[in-house]
């Protein structure tokens, strides 16, 4: 079954908020968290993209355990909407774009056909 990318790390930055502690550890994720249920070697890159991307932090204890926790920035980025809000702004954006490319060539071309009119206009009225 296809899972939306954009959904699983949005899933996992909400659990990490949800958690009740303020650090997670790394083994209490792996198993299933309201429906969640995450395959052998599935969570890592999630929490790697994660960690990257500047929304999680992750601490390695002496003990050998690793929690993880939400940053500012997480937790600011989960309530503006998380990665599926930032793929639909992003997608929005692009297709702006395209829209105003298209629109702008148009007018290039109106703008054109006008000039070439004027020209004939000019030296056919004469004659």
């Amino acid at each position: 079954m296809f899972r939306n990318p954009h959904q699983e790390l949005d899933n996992v930055l909400t659990l990490i908020n949800k958690y009740p502690r303020s650090t997670v550890n790394i083994n209490d994720l792996s198993t299933a968290h309201e429906g969640l249920i995450f395959e052998e070697g599935e969570l890592l890159p999630i929490l790697e993209r994660l960690i990257k991307d500047g929304y999680v932090g992750r601490q390695i204890h002496t003990s050998g355990n690793t929690t993880v926790y939400l940053t500012f920035d997480g937790k600011y980025f989960l309530a503006e909407g998380g990665y599926i809000e930032k793929h639909k702004k992003e997608r929005y954006i692009a297709w702006w774009i395209k829209a105003k490319t298209i629109a702008t060539v148009l007018y290039s071309v109106a703008v054109l056909g006008v000039a070439i009119w004027a020209v004939w206009v000019e030296f056919y009225n004469d004659k």
